[in-house]
C-alpha cells in the first residue's frame, strides 16, 4: 500500500487508482497507475509504503521468526513492514511537476505472471529513481489485479516486439522460460490459440513470432 505525504501540511492520503488525490493545502497529490502497482506522484509529495502482508491475518499470526524472515525475501529486509519510497533504485514511483495530475499514460507489458514492463508514453516530463523520462521499468505485477486472460492481436505484438528485442536477443534459455511462463495462461482473441501466433523456426527451434491468421 501506498501512502501520499504531504510535507507542507503533513496529509496523508492513501493512493488509490480510481482517482487523483490531493493533500489539504492541494501542494501534493498522486494516483496509482492503471497497473496498480506504479504511481504518478505530483507537487512536493512524499511517499511512503505498507507492505500489503501487514493487513493479513495470516502474517499477523507469524512468529517474530517467521516475519523476519518473511521480510527479508519480500522485502528484501528484516526489521520494518514500512519504509519510504524514493530510495536507490526505486522504480515504482513517477513524480510529475504538476500536483494536480493527472497520472502519467502508460502500456502495461506482461513478462510472465508475476511482473511486468511498464512502458511511458506520455508526453510530459517525469522523473524515476530521479532520472528524467525514463523510457520503460520492470515491476512486479499485483496479483490483487486480475487481469483479462485474452489477449487483443496489437498487445501480441507490442509484447512480442519490446520483450524480444530487450531481453531475449541473447539469452535463449531467458527467452523460452519467458514463452513457457506468459503465454500458457493466455490466448489471444483473434488467433483464439497461442499456436498461431507463436512458434518455433524449424532451423533454429527458438520460438518466432508468426504473426495473426
Amino acid at each position: 500500500m501506498k501512502l501520499l505525504y504531504c510535507p507542507e501540511c503533513k496529509d496523508v492520503k492513501r493512493l488509490v487508482v480510481d482517482e487523483w488525490r490531493l493533500c489539504k493545502c492541494g501542494k501534493s497529490g498522486g494516483q496509482y497507475n492503471e497497473d496498480h502497482v506504479t504511481a504518478t506522484v505530483g507537487g512536493i509529495a512524499k511517499v511512503f509504503g505498507i507492505g500489503n502482508p501487514f493487513f493479513s491475518d495470516e502474517f499477523n499470526n507469524m512468529t517474530i521468526k517467521e516475519k523476519r524472515k518473511f521480510r527479508k525475501k519480500y522485502y528484501g529486509q528484516p526489521d520494518t513492514d514500512c519504509w519510504w519510497g524514493d530510495y536507490d533504485g526505486e522504480q515504482q514511483l513517477f513524480h510529475i511537476k504538476s500536483p494536480m495530475g493527472v497520472r502519467l499514460k502508460i502500456k502495461i507489458l506482461p513478462i510472465n505472471n508475476e511482473e511486468n514492463i511498464i512502458k511511458i508514453v506520455d508526453r510530459r516530463k517525469y522523473f524515476i529513481d530521479k532520472k528524467a523520462n525514463v523510457k520503460q521499468v520492470q515491476v512486479p505485477s499485483n496479483t490483487s489485479y486480475i487481469r483479462s486472460n485474452i489477449l487483443t492481436p496489437k498487445i501480441c505484438e507490442d509484447i512480442w516486439r519490446t520483450l524480444h528485442k530487450e531481453y531475449f536477443l541473447s539469452d535463449t534459455s531467458k527467452y523460452k522460460k519467458w514463452f513457457q511462463d506468459f503465454w500458457l495462461p493466455f490466448f489471444c482473441d483473434k488467433c483464439e490459440r497461442k499456436e498461431f501466433c507463436f512458434g518455433k523456426s524449424s532451423t533454429t527451434q527458438k520460438y518466432i513470432y508468426k504473426g495473426h491468421k
